[in-house]
């Protein structure tokens, strides 16, 4: 038996390679920023970073500089998912 994919759902898989639960429904996809927004480093997807809930993206040095809280919206830095290479 073939399964068929929505086209809605086939575009956010190509576009985030993330799965898609419910053919034709929105996916919320996750901003991978490349660079640390207090000092400017480098973030490739693979590697670590914080985020907070309206994804401020920091490298660790500085979320840890920060005691954890985003300079931004006074939110929880937390691990920001990796993404397989």
């Amino acid at each position: 038996m073939a399964t068929t994919t929505s086209p809605a759902c086939a575009m956010a898989r190509a576009a985030a390679r993330a799965p898609c639960q419910n053919p034709g429904e929105e996916v919320a996809v996750l901003e991978m920023r490349d660079v640390c927004e207090a000092c400017g480093t480098g973030l490739p997807g693979d590697g670590a970073a914080r985020i907070c809930s309206y994804e401020c993206t920091f490298c660790e040095a500085c979320a840890d500089s920060m005691q954890g809280v985003c300079p931004n919206c006074g939110g929880e830095l937390v691990p920001r998912p990796r993404r397989a290479s």
